[in-house]
């Protein structure tokens, strides 16, 4: 595999990745809280747009996170309310979290 794939292969989950990085981080800030779900949603949206332009070769990868996907935001979520629950960005970003999470379920159920 060239070098080039590799990268290309490798972009969503470097994002999910140093995101998750950044939240585990003993009290990271609002903004790197902030710039984190972004980069979660940068990632999830990567991965969702090769799903949908691989409807018929899917990675097992892929689709492990785009089934698991709602259920990450819902953890996440949890966990920002549970270690940041005095920052005023955090929660509204759980809550923005939930929220994600409930309308990807709703969709996947009509």
């Amino acid at each position: 595999m060239n070098t080039e794939k590799v990268i290309y292969e490798s972009k969503p989950f470097v994002c999910l990745g140093a995101a998750a990085y950044a939240l585990l981080t003993p009290r990271p800030s609002p903004l790197a809280i902030m710039l984190s779900f972004i980069l979660i949603g940068c990632g999830a949206f990567i991965l969702d747009m090769r799903v949908q332009a691989r409807k018929k070769s899917t990675t097992a990868m892929n689709t492990l996170f785009y089934t698991a996907q709602p259920f990450l935001y819902i953890g996440l979520a949890i966990w920002a309310i549970l270690t940041q629950s005095t920052s005023k960005v955090a929660v509204a970003c759980a809550a923005i979290l939930f929220t994600c999470a409930a309308v990807i379920l709703k969709w996947r159920t009509e």
